[in-house]
């Protein structure tokens, strides 16, 4: 659950993201599928979001270059060496606990 309350299910993969989405409804606020990849050189990993709520996908993939609409976006983060595993990164992202 992040900060403010929202109900976070987040996976590895992308391209179920939709798919999760749909089956799980109102039962949570954010979809997340992430996956990795190498871009330019570098390690990235890619993030897509689902939202059946009032979280504004579009607004909080923009604070990280990506885009999209209110219910659906995405974006990329470059990793370095240093970088938390997957999803203690997701949970430094969405101000969510991994503590369930």
């Amino acid at each position: 659950m992040a900060a403010g309350g929202e109900r976070i299910v987040a996976f590895a993969g992308t391209g179920q993201t939709s798919d999760a989405a749909e089956v799980l409804g109102a039962e949570a606020d954010l979809i997340v599928g992430f996956d990795f990849g190498v871009e330019n050189g570098s390690a990235k990993m890619r993030f897509s979001l689902r939202s059946h709520s009032d979280f504004d996908c579009a607004a909080f993939a923009a604070r990280f270059g990506g885009g999209g609409h209110t219910r659906a976006a995405g974006f990329g983060v470059v990793l370095g060496p240093s970088d938390l595993q997957p999803y203690a990164f997701v949970a430094r992202l969405f101000g969510t606990s991994t503590d369930r």
